[in-house]
C-alpha cells in the first residue's frame, strides 16, 4: 500500500499527476501508454499502467487490490478514458462497474473517433460520476503521436539528417557525421518512436542495425523502402524479425520467400512506391511515429510529398568535398516548412524545422 498524509485533501490534481507517472512506466507500443491509481479515504490503495494490448492499466491496478469490498469506497484515476470496445480485450469500463467503483476522475477521452466518449457515457449511466479533464494535456502530451496519428490517419513522420557544411552526407572515406552528443539523440529518438524508416541504398552502403543503443531502449521497428529486393540476406539490419520492407511488383519473388519463412513483414504496394498511399496501410498496422533516417532520395521523397511534420538537421562544422560524396538532397526542392528552434549539441548545430500542423 502506497501511503500517504491521511490529512491531505483530496486534490485531482495532485492525484492524477500520480497517474501521470505511472502512465511513463508503461512499454506497450502500439498501445497507448496509460497510467491509472486507486484511492481511498485519501491514500494510494494500488497503481497501474498498460502492460499489454491485454493489461490494460485499470485492469492492472484492480488486479492488486485483494479486498474487493474496499473498491466500492473508492476512486479511479485514469490518463486515458476506459475503453467500451472488445475488440482486443473485455471493455475496461465494465471491470469498473463490476468492482462497484463510483467515481472515476479521465484525464482525457480516447482519441478514436468511434470510441470516443463511449467508455465515458457508459459510466454516467451506471450512475458513476465521472470527472474529465483533469490534467488533459499532460496526458495527451505523453501520447502525442498516438493522438495525432487518429487525428490526421497519418503517423507523425520526423526526417533527421546530419549534413556537412557543404551539404553532404555520406562520404566514401567517413560516413559517422555527427558527434557525440547528436549521436546519442538519435538513439533518443529511436526509443520515443514507432518505427525508423530508410530506403535500400543507406542499407546497401551502411549495412546499419536500425537499432536503439540507450541502456534499457526498445529497437522501433524497422521500415526498409526496397523495390525489388535487393536487401542482401546477411544485412544486419534482419538480425530479428521486427522488420518490414515495403516492395513492389519488381520484387524478387524467390528472395521474398525466403525473407517470409524467417519472419519478415513484406508488403507490396504495387507498381511503385508511393508514400501517400503508405500512409493509410501505417495506421493500420498501428505505427503512430516514424523516425525517416534515409540517404538523399528517401529525404528528397518525404520533402517533395509534403508528408513529414518535423525536419531535425544536425550540421556538423566540416567540410567533405565532392569527391566521393553525397549531398542531402538528390534534386532541387523547395523548403516549405517553418523553423522552429535552433539548438547546439556539442559542436553540432541542430536546426528544427516543423509544419503548420504542430503537435
Amino acid at each position: 500500500m502506497y501511503k500517504l498524509d491521511y490529512s491531505l485533501k483530496m486534490n485531482h490534481k495532485f492525484f492524477m499527476q500520480k497517474a501521470l507517472e505511472e502512465a511513463k512506466k508503461a512499454v506497450c507500443v502500439p498501445a497507448p501508454r496509460v497510467g491509472a491509481i486507486i484511492v481511498n479515504n485519501n491514500r494510494i490503495i494500488a497503481k497501474g499502467h498498460t502492460k499489454s494490448d491485454a493489461v490494460h492499466a485499470e485492469i492492472d491496478a484492480l488486479n492488486k487490490i485483494k479486498n474487493k469490498e474496499i473498491l466500492k469506497e473508492s476512486t479511479l484515476y485514469v490518463t486515458l478514458e476506459p475503453h467500451n470496445n472488445s475488440k482486443r480485450t473485455p471493455p475496461c469500463t465494465d471491470a469498473i462497474l463490476k468492482q462497484g467503483i463510483k467515481k472515476v476522475i479521465i484525464a482525457s477521452q480516447d482519441p478514436h473517433l468511434p470510441e470516443r466518449g463511449m467508455g465515458i457515457k457508459k459510466l454516467k449511466k451506471a450512475g458513476v460520476e465521472v470527472i474529465q479533464d483533469v490534467l488533459k494535456k499532460q496526458a495527451q502530451d505523453l501520447n502525442k503521436y498516438y493522438f495525432y496519428a487518429k487525428e490526421h490517419n497519418k503517423p507523425y513522420i520526423i526526417q533527421k539528417a546530419a549534413m556537412t557544411l557543404d551539404g553532404k552526407i555520406w562520404s566514401k572515406k567517413q560516413t559517422r557525421i555527427s558527434g557525440e552528443k547528436s549521436f546519442h539523440y538519435v538513439h533518443v529518438l529511436r526509443n520515443e518512436v514507432d518505427a525508423i524508416l530508410v530506403g535500400i541504398n543507406t542499407v546497401l552502403k551502411d549495412d546499419p542495425r536500425l537499432t536503439c543503443r540507450l541502456k534499457d531502449g526498445k529497437d522501433p521497428l524497422r521500415i526498409i523502402l526496397d523495390s525489388s529486393l535487393k536487401i542482401p540476406l546477411s544485412a544486419k539490419v534482419l538480425k530479428d524479425n521486427n522488420v518490414l520492407i515495403i516492395t513492389t511488383n519488381q520484387a524478387n519473388i524467390k528472395k521474398k520467400i525466403i525473407l517470409q519463412k524467417q519472419g519478415i513483414d513484406i508488403f507490396n504496394i504495387g507498381k511503385e512506391i508511393d508514400l501517400k498511399k503508405l500512409m493509410p496501410f501505417f495506421c493500420e498496422k498501428r505505427i503512430r511515429s516514424i523516425l525517416v533516417e534515409g540517404g538523399s532520395k528517401v529525404h528528397t521523397s518525404f520533402l517533395k510529398s509534403g508528408l513529414s511534420d518535423e525536419f531535425q538537421l544536425d550540421i556538423s562544422p566540416f567540410i567533405f568535398g565532392s569527391r566521393n560524396t553525397l549531398s542531402l538532397f538528390d534534386e532541387n526542392i523547395s523548403f516549405s516548412m517553418k523553423l522552429n528552434s535552433v539548438k547546439r549539441r556539442g559542436d553540432d548545430i541542430c536546426l528544427v524545422f516543423k509544419q503548420g500542423k504542430l503537435l
